[in-house]
Order: C-alpha cells, then structure tokens, then sequence
C-alpha cells in the first residue's frame, strides 16, 4: 500500500474510532475531578504530578459569581458546547478547528476561591500542550475581566 494511502487509512480510523464521551460518572458528585490517565493530554489542578498538574482558578465572588464569570468566558471561546451545568459544576466541550478532535473540560466549585479545572483530550496520546494552553487563556481571560484572584 502506498504511503500516502497507509497514512490516509490510519488518520481515518483515528478520527472514526470510538471515544469515551465526557467526563467519568464516578466521579460526579463527590467534590473531585476524575484523574488524568498516563498520557500527557491531560491536566488537572487535582494532579498531584508535575506533568498533569496545573493551578486551580482563583476567582472572586460567592459560588453564583464565579459560575457567572466562568460560562462568560467559556461562552466567548469558539467551538465550545456547554454540556452540563449546576450550581458548582460546569463540563464544556471544545471541539478543534480542523479535524473537530472533542475535548472534556470541568470546573468544579467549592468552598473558598479556588476552582478546579480538568481538561482532557478525548482520543490519542499527546495533545501537544492543547488542553495546558486552554486552561491559561481561560485564566487569562478570567483576569482580564477583572474577576480573577
């Protein structure tokens, strides 16, 4: 088989295979996000490795507030669905520009400032630092409006 045709085959089963939608039910109500599995497209302020770990969100105001300035922002980014959505858990979908890949990302509230954040690629190994990047725009972006800590 030619290369092109071998490579051609490969990517299609990649994007046709199936995926684990969303994020675990297990975890669903008991004040933690599901952890990041072995591979390095994922992050999670609840990680406790330096390859998946990354900074909860810092946000001002009572839990209303801060879910207020959350789905704000999350609205504003593009090619986002929001998924589920209660007074202390947000789940967001974001689906790439080119091979519409479908990434899960939660926010979990709880007592204090502090919001957790998981973002997860849905398929493959690496997602070349996607979900890092994304958490840092939405705590750029949180700052910006002047609702970070």
């Amino acid at each position: 088989m030619p290369h092109r045709a071998r490579l051609l085959t490969l990517l299609l089963g990649l994007v046709s295979a199936p995926v684990v939608a969303g994020p675990s039910a297990d975890f669903i109500g008991t004040g933690r996000l599901a952890p990041c599995p072995s591979s390095p497209n994922c992050v999670s302020s609840q990680a406790t490795d330096d390859g998946h770990r990354i900074a909860s969100l810092a946000i001002a105001g009572d839990a209303g507030a801060q879910m207020a300035a959350l789905v704000a922002v999350v609205r504003d980014l593009p090619r986002t669905e929001i998924k589920a959505h209660t007074d202390s858990y947000l789940w967001v979908v974001f689906t790439s520009r080119l091979l519409r890949f479908r990434d899960d990302v939660e926010f979990l509230l709880g007592p204090g400032d502090a919001v957790q954040v998981r973002s997860a690629s849905r398929l493959g190994y690496s997602d070349l630092g996607v979900n890092r990047a994304r958490v840092e725009t939405i705590r750029a972006k949180l700052t910006t409006a002047a609702v970070a800590k």
